[in-house]
């Protein structure tokens, strides 16, 4: 399951709960923003817009600290 998409997003993903390939992430992902919205109120579309594109501007940092993180 993608963490902290609740059981909704999961239930959007299909019953193999599985994330999205990689080539379409952030189309994927802005499929679910009424989802997102909906399971966490308190998140916006501007805190959403923000975090995609740092994770675009940032994709090496965070496959390394993912890639440690996991090691440990």
């Amino acid at each position: 399951m993608i963490v902290g998409l609740g059981h909704a997003g999961a239930e959007a993903l299909g019953s193999s709960g599985s994330s999205p390939p990689a080539a379409e992430g952030r189309n994927v992902t802005q499929a679910f923003l009424p989802v997102l919205l909906r399971d966490y109120p308190g998140l916006s579309v501007f805190n959403l817009e923000a975090a995609w594109q740092y994770a675009e501007t940032h994709r090496e940092e965070i496959e390394q600290t993912i890639r440690l993180n996991q090691e440990a």
